[in-house]
C-alpha cells in the first residue's frame, strides 16, 4: 500500500511536467521578494481572490481600486480580518495604475472592462491577472497579445474552475494512460455548482483542458463551429415543500461549440449558462462522466462495456490542494517570480476568443470558421 504522500508526488508528478499553472510551491522556491499587487474591482468574485491573496505571504496587497461604496467597505473587513495594513483606495483605475510601487494588477470587474483595463495596465508596465474574458473582437485579444509581447509583461488567466479535484484526479490517470489516447473532452457547468444567474456565461477549465489535449505548437485548435443537438443536461429544482434543491437529468436542445485540434481530438463546450451538461472525458481504452459519478476502464480480464463508481479512482489518484482560488494565484505569481520565458498570454487569448469564434459561427449559421493562432505575429 503506497503512503499517503508517495502517492500525492506520484499523481503530482504525472500533472506537472505539462502544467504551467500549478502552484510555485510544487515547482521552484518561491522568491524573498513580496509581489506588490493592486486590486481593480473588488465584487464578489474579487473578494474571493483578495482573500487568497491576503493569506498569501508571497503578496503584498496595497492598493485597490472599487467604484461601489458597499464592495469597498466589503474589501477592507477583509483588510481588517487579515491584519492587514489600509490599502490605498482609488476609484479609477487610471490612477490606480500609474502608481509606480505596483509590479502587478488583478482585474475584477465586469467582462466588457476587461480589454480597456489590461490594455493600460500592460502599457503602465504592470503584469496582469484577469478573469477568463480578455475581449470582445478578434482585434482586442491580437492587441492585447502583442502588448504583453512589447511590454515584457504578462497577461495571465485566472482560471480555478481548473482546479477542482476530480478534474485533477482525471488528469493525473490521462497522464497514466488509463484512457488511452485521448480522443474527446465535453465541458460544461459542473453538476453541482450549476449557474442560477441566466444571462451569465458559462465558464471551462481551459488551462486543463490545454494540458489535457497537450495543446503546443504541434497540436493546436484548428477550428470551430456551433451546432444544436438533442442531449441530457442537468438543472437545479427546488422542492416546493422542503425547499431543498437538487439536480434533476433533462433531455432537450442544447447549443454546442465544437472545436477541432491539429491531432484530430474533439472539444465540445456547452455555450449557454443556467444548466449544466457535464464535465466528459473519452480516449481509446475508457471513458469519465461526471455528473453521473461513473467511469468505464477498459479491462482485458472484463472486455464487456462495464461502467462503475469513479470514486476509488478519484481517492486513488487525488492530488492534495490547498483550494482551487489559491491555486489559480499561486500560478500568476509562479510565472512573474520564475521569470518564465512562456508567455501565458498566448494561451489567455486562445481561451478567450473561443466565445468570440462561437458568436460568429451562430450569425453565419453554424458556419465552420478557422481558429486563430496567436503565436505568429499578426
Amino acid at each position: 500500500m503506497q503512503s499517503g504522500r508517495r502517492l500525492f508526488l506520484k499523481n503530482a508528478a504525472l500533472i506537472l511536467p505539462a502544467v504551467t499553472f500549478m502552484p510555485s510551491s510544487l515547482l521552484k522556491a518561491a522568491s524573498s521578494k513580496r509581489l506588490r499587487i493592486g486590486f481593480i474591482g473588488t465584487g464578489t468574485w474579487g473578494r474571493q481572490y483578495l482573500e487568497a491573496a491576503l493569506s498569501n505571504r508571497q503578496l503584498d496587497i496595497s492598493a485597490i481600486c472599487e467604484t461601489s461604496d458597499t464592495a469597498r467597505r466589503d474589501a477592507l473587513k477583509l483588510f481588517n480580518a487579515a491584519g492587514y495594513t489600509k490599502p490605498a483606495l482609488y476609484d479609477d483605475y487610471h490612477q490606480l495604475l500609474s502608481n509606480p510601487a505596483l509590479d502587478a494588477v488583478i482585474i475584477a470587474t465586469p467582462a466588457d472592462q476587461h480589454y480597456a483595463i489590461a490594455a493600460a495596465a500592460l502599457r503602465q508596465g504592470k503584469h496582469v491577472a484577469c478573469g477568463p474574458i480578455m475581449g470582445s473582437t478578434l482585434e482586442e485579444h491580437r492587441h492585447i497579445v502583442q502588448l504583453s509581447r512589447q511590454t515584457g509583461k504578462h497577461y495571465f488567466t485566472l482560471d480555478e474552475h481548473s482546479y477542482r479535484p476530480d478534474l485533477l484526479a482525471m488528469t493525473a490517470m490521462v497522464k497514466d494512460g488509463r484512457f488511452g489516447q485521448l480522443e474527446s473532452i465535453y465541458a460544461g457547468a459542473c453538476s453541482i455548482n450549476i449557474p442560477q444567474q441566466e444571462n451569465g456565461y458559462p465558464l471551462y477549465p481551459m488551462a486543463l483542458m490545454e494540458n489535457l489535449l497537450r495543446l503546443s505548437d504541434a497540436n493546436k485548435y484548428t477550428a470551430l463551429r456551433i451546432e444544436k443537438n438533442t442531449e441530457e443536461y442537468v438543472v437545479k429544482v427546488k422542492n416546493p415543500k422542503s425547499g431543498k434543491t437538487y439536480s434533476s437529468i433533462r433531455q432537450g436542445e442544447i447549443t454546442t461549440i465544437c472545436l477541432s485540434t491539429t491531432t484530430g481530438q474533439q472539444v465540445r463546450l456547452q455555450a449557454e449558462a443556467g444548466h449544466s451538461t457535464g464535465f466528459r472525458i473519452k480516449g481509446t481504452t475508457g471513458s469519465w462522466v461526471d455528473y453521473t459519478g461513473s467511469i468505464y476502464l477498459q479491462n482485458n480480464a472484463h472486455p464487456q462495456n462495464v461502467w462503475e463508481s469513479a470514486a476509488p479512482h478519484l481517492r486513488q489518484y487525488a492530488v492534495a490542494t490547498t483550494g482551487a482560488t489559491s491555486l489559480a494565484l499561486s500560478g500568476f505569481i509562479n510565472i512573474i517570480q520564475n521569470k518564465s520565458h512562456h508567455l501565458p498570454v498566448y494561451a489567455a487569448a486562445t481561451n478567450s476568443v473561443i466565445t468570440v469564434l462561437a458568436a460568429k459561427s451562430a450569425r453565419l449559421g453554424g458556419a465552420s470558421l478557422a481558429f486563430p493562432d496567436f503565436t505568429t505575429a499578426s
